[in-house]
């Protein structure tokens, strides 16, 4: 869980209530700001054609992106009870860190736009991470991950928590 919020009222299952919650979605993670929908056309198009629900999270989105998403919600092109995207999880020096946890733990590769690494114009299936669940709502988004997931969750968590541990004893032994 971390603390960024829904990005649109659009994407709430319930009229008037900021939230959305997804059962076994394809995760797309991208390490970039997503400009227009176009971006993510070739992602989209696999989704749809599969019926697949999605989740996307990116360092920021365009304001281009917003008014074409919600175009093609308000057509009816995107049905929002299986998608939503969401904003990557810290705006510092841990944002990159998170990113490649989350990147783990879904097993998708961590896309880009303009910067280094596996390019979104050359996506296929296997770029798209998987969750048991994701959950947004106003304040916070929750990503439960698959069992294998979960379990690398964990080991994440177990060598932060030892690298920390770690940390204050050298501090301590000053």
């Amino acid at each position: 869980t971390y603390y960024r919020p829904l990005e649109s009222p659009y994407l709430s299952h319930i009229e008037g209530d900021m939230f959305s919650e997804i059962e076994n979605p394809k995760l797309l993670v991208v390490d970039d700001c997503i400009n227009s929908i176009e971006d993510i056309i070739p992602v989209l198009n696999y989704t749809v054609k599969n019926k697949t629900p999605l989740v996307i999270m990116a360092n920021d989105y365009h304001s281009n992106f917003y008014e074409s998403i919600h175009k093609n919600i308000f057509h009816g092109s995107i049905d929002v009870r299986n998608f939503c995207f969401v904003k990557t999880p810290n705006e510092n020096d841990r944002m990159t860190e998170s990113l490649i946890d989350i990147v783990k733990c879904s097993k998708s590769k961590l896309m880009s736009i303009s910067n280094e690494g596996t390019k979104l114009k050359d996506f296929t299936p296997d770029c798209l991470g998987e969750l048991k669940m994701f959950r947004t709502n106003n304040v916070e988004t929750t990503f439960i991950f698959t069992e294998e997931g979960g379990k690398i969750a964990e080991k994440i968590t177990k060598d932060l928590e030892e690298s920390i541990k770690g940390k204050e004893g050298s501090l301590r032994d000053r």
